[in-house]
C-alpha cells in the first residue's frame, strides 16, 4: 500500500502530511498534489482526464502536480495524452521532464518512450515483500509529468538568454533522456529539446 509506504519513509520527516486514500474534491486547495501509478487502474480515457481535471482544480494558484506512472509504453502514452490536454485546454504549464511545450519527439518515433529508471534499495520485508531477501536492490523503470498552474518561464521569455534567474533558465536546457553510453575518448548522450533549438 502506497500509504504505508510513503508513512514509513517520512516517519522521521517534521513535514505536516495529510494522507488522503480517495479523492473527493477538497475545500481547501494544495500547493502540491502527487498522484503515482494510478493511470493504469483507470480503463478509460474519459475517467483518467477527469481525474486530472479534478486534481489540477484542487491546487492553489501557484500549485504542482505531479504525476508519475509504470516506465512502459502504456504509460507513456497515458502521461503525453495528459500532455496534451495541459498545453491544449488549461492554463499550466510543463517544469519537468519536457524541455518545450512543442510537439513531443518521443512520441512522434513510435519506437521510444520517455521513461527513467532509478536504482532503489528495498524495504524491508516488513513493510513491502518482494521476492528474494538477497538482492535488495530494484530497478523501478517509471515515466513521470510535473504540471504548475500560472505562465511558466517559456510564456515569458522567447529564449533562455532572457530569463533573469537561473531557475527560470534551466526551463529552456535540454534534458538528458537515456542513460549515457561511455565510449572511448567520449560519451554519448540522448537529449530531449525544442526542435528549432
Amino acid at each position: 500500500n502506497m500509504q504505508k509506504i510513503g508513512k514509513f519513509l517520512l516517519a522521521d520527516s517534521l513535514c505536516r502530511v495529510s494522507w488522503q486514500a480517495t479523492f473527493s474534491p477538497p475545500k481547501i486547495q494544495y500547493d502540491l498534489i502527487t498522484l503515482s501509478y494510478v493511470l493504469m487502474e483507470i480503463r478509460d480515457e474519459a475517467s483518467r482526464m477527469l481525474l486530472i481535471n479534478n486534481l489540477m482544480s484542487s491546487l492553489s494558484p501557484n500549485g504542482i502536480l505531479v504525476i508519475v506512472d509504470c516506465g512502459t509504453p502504456m504509460g507513456f502514452r497515458f502521461l503525453h495524452t495528459i500532455r496534451s490536454h495541459v498545453l491544449a485546454e488549461t492554463k499550466m504549464h510543463i517544469v519537468a521532464p519536457c524541455s518545450h511545450d512543442g510537439a513531443c519527439p518521443m512520441a512522434q518515433t513510435g519506437r521510444d518512450w520517455c521513461h527513467f529508471d532509478q536504482a532503489v534499495v528495498r524495504l524491508p520485508h516488513s513493510v513491502y515483500g518482494k521476492g528474494s531477501r538477497k538482492n535488495n536492490i530494484d530497478y523501478e523503470k517509471f515515466s513521470y509529468l510535473v504540471l504548475a498552474k500560472g505562465s511558466g518561464p517559456r510564456n515569458k521569455y522567447a529564449n533562455e538568454a532572457l530569463a533573469p534567474t537561473s531557475w527560470e533558465k534551466s526551463y529552456f536546457w535540454p534534458r538528458v533522456v537515456m542513460p549515457a553510453i561511455k565510449a572511448g575518448g567520449h560519451t554519448l548522450m540522448d537529449v530531449c529539446q525544442k526542435p528549432d533549438a
